[in-house]
């Protein structure tokens, strides 16, 4: 028995025979003909008259997947308001963002959403009314701001404290103080205009962090290249630290619907109080009146 199976390997070896059969087996499946035996009975007649050598062959390489394209990113969502006293330029400046500059809009009532999409960005800003009124009114959207603008009006003096201290009533709410801050100082193209560094000081913002003033003409034609710049910037600094800004809000808002739901609390509780009063106030009156 030993014998016998040396004999087989010697003939194995002697003939390639294990060469032979590793070589019709990957020629087979490489071209995986359709009747697989008379393809390899060719095959055989091909290496018995010296046409294909009986060889060991090379191993045919692995068919690696090309990589999926990438797919394009979400683009951020932002949410950013316009602030700045009544007649600052806000709603022209939001028009110039737009591309077209309308420098005889009313001035704003209330709140006006604007919605700009691009690839990057699909962006939310909010022109709000900047008449005293409603400026108590801002702070309801402080929570949900990436970013803030403010707008002021730099060729008017009379103004400037009015502008910094509404600015820093802004700033001083724990709802927006620390995220992104642009200034757009407007009305560059009059004379009395003070420049970017000068509404700086005058605005007291040196000491902010993540902030920049950009002078502007807000209705210049074309529009304005540091209005493009200016939210360029903010929305850069928005993207560094998105992540962070979004739990932020997600938060603030969190915290802003628990304030209302214990106000709400606070009010049923004095109108079911007022509601008893009244009811014993009326039932003495009804027993006196018995008596």
């Amino acid at each position: 028995m030993a014998a016998n199976s040396r004999g087989k390997m010697d003939y194995i070896k002697e003939h390639k025979i294990h060469i032979l059969f590793e070589q019709l087996a990957g020629t087979l499946l490489a071209d995986k003909p359709a009747q697989p035996i008379p393809f390899l009975i060719e095959q055989l007649k091909a290496i018995h008259n010296g046409n294909l050598a009986a060889t060991k062959p090379e191993p045919t390489p692995a068919v690696v997947a090309a990589p999926e394209p990438e797919k394009p990113k979400d683009p951020y969502k932002v949410t950013l308001a316009v602030f700045g006293l009544d007649a600052a330029g806000k709603s022209t400046m939001i028009s110039a963002v737009a591309g077209e500059v309308d420098p005889n809009l009313a001035p704003t009532v209330g709140f006006n959403p604007n919605h700009f999409q691009s690839e990057s960005w699909d962006l939310m800003m909010f022109d709000l009314g900047g008449g005293p009124k409603f400026r108590n009114v801002w702070k309801e959207y402080y929570s949900e701001l990436h970013g803030i603008i403010f707008v002021v009006d730099s060729a008017d003096s009379d103004r400037f404290i009015e502008a910094r201290d509404a600015l820093k009533g802004i700033l001083d709410d724990s709802r927006a103080a620390g995220k992104p801050l642009l200034i757009f100082a407007n009305k560059q193209d009059k004379s009395t205009a003070k420049t970017a560094a000068e509404m700086e000081t005058i605005l007291e913002v040196k000491d902010i962090e993540r902030h920049h003033v950009f002078g502007c003409s807000a209705i210049a034609d074309p529009v304005d290249e540091n209005i493009e710049k200016g939210l360029e910037w903010v929305l850069e600094e928005v993207t560094t630290s998105f992540d962070a800004l979004s739990e932020r809000i997600k938060m603030q808002l969190a915290e802003d619907k628990e304030r209302r739901r214990q106000a709400m609390a606070e009010q049923a509780k004095r109108v079911e109080q007022y509601r008893k009063e009244w009811a014993d106030k009326e039932g003495e009156k009804g027993k006196k009146e018995e008596a």
